[in-house]
């Protein structure tokens, strides 16, 4: 899993590096990367774990990391990262992404404070069920010799399913 951490942070710096090529001020950074993984505690995969630890909430942290001091510099600075009302409700089967999404609502409130003094400002947006793929791309954990589980994935992964379908533009 080393390997591709670090080539996942790495795409950061390299990524902050094109961006400053091009423009020599930055007034806000979006952090709007995220993905589900849908599964029982007991079922979840280390590196499926791991994946969305660094995605929903590392992500967003190193990117942070990586522009504050152009922010402080440049003497202003939005942040804005994108939450998710699953960073404020839980659902059943959403574990990790419930608290990747909660992790990042905290991180963010907590980073504003640091930020005051430099005219940095940080905020959350928390969006709901949208017309996306995102429900299509959420990993979800295989069928289990436990009924129960079978049974509470089928109900969740067709609400979910039909509630995204329903949406409209």
């Amino acid at each position: 899993m080393l390997p591709i951490r670090c080539n996942f942070f790495r795409s950061i710096a390299l990524a902050k590096d094109e961006i400053l090529k091009d423009f020599k001020e930055i007034d806000v950074i979006i952090n709007n990367a995220g993905l589900g993984y849908r599964s029982f505690v007991e079922l979840s995969e280390d590196s499926k774990i791991d994946t969305i630890v660094n995605v929903n909430l590392l992500g967003t942290i190193k990117v942070c990391r990586a522009f504050i001091p152009l922010f402080r510099s440049q003497g202003k600075g939005q942040f804005i990262n994108i939450s998710s009302v699953a960073g404020l409700v839980n659902l059943p089967l959403g574990n990790f992404y419930h608290a990747t999404k909660k992790a990042v609502e905290s991180f963010s409130e907590c980073m504003s404070y640091e930020l005051l003094d430099f005219n940095i400002s940080v905020c959350t947006v928390q969006f709901g069920n949208a017309p996306t793929d995102f429900q299509k791309n959420v990993t979800k954990s295989e069928t289990s010799n436990v009924d129960s589980y079978n049974e509470m994935m089928d109900k969740i992964n067709l609400i979910l399913s039909n509630k995204t379908s329903k949406i409209k533009i």
